[in-house]
C-alpha cells in the first residue's frame, strides 16, 4: 500500500508500507522423526567405527610388542645357552687335556696315546661349537625375518 501527500514545500512524499510476511513451513512429524533417527544413526555408526579402529591399533600394538618381547626373550635364551655349551665344552677339553698328562707314571706309549685321545675330544668339541653358533645365527636369522614379515 502506498499514500501519497502534499507538505506545506509543495513536495511530493510518497509513503510506501511494505507487509512481511512470514512464512512457515510445517514439516510432517514423520520427516522430523526420520532426520532426528538418521543424524542419531550417523553418530552412533561414526563412534562405533572410531571405538573399533582404537581397539585394533590397540591390538596390533600389543602384539607387536609382545612379538617383539618373545623374539629378545628366545635370543638371549638361545645365546646364553650356546655361551654356556660352548663353554662347558672348552672347560671339558681342557680339563681332560691337562689330567691326561701324567697317567699316573706309566710308560710314555700310554701317555702319548692319551693326550691324541684328549686333542682328539678338543677337536670335536671345537667342532660341535661351532655348530651350535651356526644354528644360533641361522634361528636368529629366521626369528627376525618372521618378525620382519609379520609386521610389514
Amino acid at each position: 500500500s502506498s499514500t501519497t501527500s502534499r507538505n506545506s514545500n509543495s513536495k511530493v512524499v510518497v509513503k510506501i508500507a511494505v507487509v512481511k510476511k512470514e512464512v512457515e513451513v510445517v514439516l510432517p512429524r514423520i520427516v522430523v522423526v526420520l532426520v532426528v533417527v538418521v543424524v542419531v544413526v550417523v553418530v552412533v555408526v561414526v563412534v562405533v567405527v572410531v571405538v573399533v579402529v582404537v581397539i585394533v591399533v590397540v591390538v596390533v600394538v600389543v602384539v607387536v610388542v609382545v612379538v617383539v618381547v618373545v623374539v629378545v626373550v628366545v635370543v638371549v635364551v638361545v645365546v646364553v645357552v650356546a655361551v654356556v655349551v660352548v663353554h662347558n665344552s672348552t672347560t671339558t677339553s681342557s680339563n681332560s687335556s691337562s689330567s691326561g698328562g701324567d697317567g699316573g707314571g706309566g710308560n710314555n706309549y700310554n701317555n702319548s696315546s692319551i693326550n691324541t685321545s684328549s686333542n682328539n675330544n678338543s677337536s670335536s668339541s671345537s667342532g660341535n661349537s661351532i655348530v651350535v653358533v651356526v644354528v644360533v645365527v641361522v634361528v636368529v636369522v629366521v626369528v627376525l625375518a618372521d618378525v620382519e614379515v609379520f609386521c610389514c
